[in-house]
């Protein structure tokens, strides 16, 4: 069976195009959410602020989950605008 879904937009709301090469890459993805989340972690001075080891486990765990709470919120069968700022919001909805 096939599974329908919908585009991803930018956001200037024109189609990315992978042939074209209009893509963000997962591991930019990744890597832009795990430093977002490590530069807010060190800005709220947790008691693991200066365990360097510690803190970029919970910046990753923190991005990643970041991005499958966006990714699995959308609707999939309408287009959605691609925006690392919404994606990589720590606040949910």
């Amino acid at each position: 069976d096939h599974v329908g879904f919908g585009l991803v937009l930018g956001e200037d709301g024109k189609r990315l195009r992978t042939r074209s090469g209009e893509v963000v890459k997962l591991v930019d993805l990744l890597d832009e959410a795990v430093s977002r989340c490590k530069e807010q972690l060190i800005q709220r001075e947790n008691e693991f602020a200066n365990d360097e080891e510690k803190l970029n486990a919970i910046a990753q765990h923190m991005g990643y989950s970041a991005i499958k709470y966006a990714d699995l919120k959308q609707n999939k069968q309408s287009n959605y605008e691609f925006s690392f700022d919404r994606m990589l919001d720590l606040k949910g909805n």
